[in-house]
């Protein structure tokens, strides 16, 4: 019915497959502030989330909190 939207989440398996192929390291971790700070103290210079709205609303609250909303390395 032209819906963008997938009916179901891509699994987090098949992500991780679609960036094998970078050098990109690739972390899996539910809870998302440990999975960022984990990046942050690696000292990554960039970080992707995938996940829901909902996903990016509960991390944006603690990076803004404990890390200004920049993280600097």
């Amino acid at each position: 019915s032209g819906q963008d939207m997938p009916a179901q989440p891509t699994p987090v398996d098949e992500l991780a497959e679609l960036f094998q192929a970078s050098d990109a390291p690739i972390y899996q971790d539910a809870d998302l502030q440990h999975a960022a700070q984990r990046y942050i103290d690696r000292g990554e210079p960039l970080v992707l989330v995938t996940g829901s709205f909902y996903a990016i609303a509960e991390l944006r609250p603690w990076l803004i909190d404990t890390k200004h909303g920049i993280v600097e390395t």
